[in-house]
């Protein structure tokens, strides 16, 4: 079904999504949720970060490749969106973007109606950038922001230091290589 970008509806969610965890998940159902409840046909726009943004990441050799990445985006969603069945899920276009700056589609979309966000802080933070840059550049700065909670591993509400985290599951994946380790459970 061809749909116009330009009169549909916008939610956008975006993430590294490396070693697609609870959290991710958690994130992304949210995202579909909120592309569900549009009253209009709508586009959930998912960037995934590029992998030339990620060199300062922690343990960034590990992080797995943008495409790998993508791949368990895309199944998730189309997961997720199977499950909701009927004509709200049939009314959601995905379009899975390489973010390739921080601000990525939301600094450039005519029209955003939901971002999506985990409530760490600094991705909080960067939500009011958002809304300047918007500002900025002539584009509407107003949006609705749904806030996921974080998780640990087992889908407990934590607190930043306990959530569960791509970064962390790459710390310990080094250190079991470097112990000599061959599977970390992931």
């Amino acid at each position: 079904m061809l749909r116009l970008h330009s009169m549909a509806g916008h939610v956008l969610v975006g993430g590294t999504f490396d070693r697609l965890h609870r959290g991710h998940r958690l994130l992304l159902d949210a995202a579909a949720e909120a592309a569900a409840a549009q009253a209009e046909a709508t586009t959930l726009v998912v960037g995934v970060t590029a992998d030339k943004m990620l060199v300062q990441k922690a343990y960034a050799e590990l992080i797995e490749p943008f495409d790998r990445r993508a791949g368990a985006v895309r199944a998730h969603l189309a997961d997720a969106l199977e499950a909701k069945g009927g004509a709200a899920a049939e009314s959601i276009a995905v379009d899975l973007v390489p973010l390739d700056d921080p601000a990525g589609p939301a600094g450039s979309l005519a029209k955003i109606d939901v971002l999506v966000v985990s409530e760490e802080p600094g991705v909080l933070k960067n939500v009011a950038g958002i809304r300047e840059l918007r500002a900025t550049r002539g584009l509407d700065p107003n949006f609705d922001v749904v806030v996921v909670e974080m998780v640990d591993e087992d889908g407990r509400k934590v607190d930043e230091a306990s959530k569960v985290s791509s970064s962390e599951l790459r710390r310990r994946e080094a250190e079991a290589v470097a112990s000599g380790v061959e599977n970390v459970g992931q």
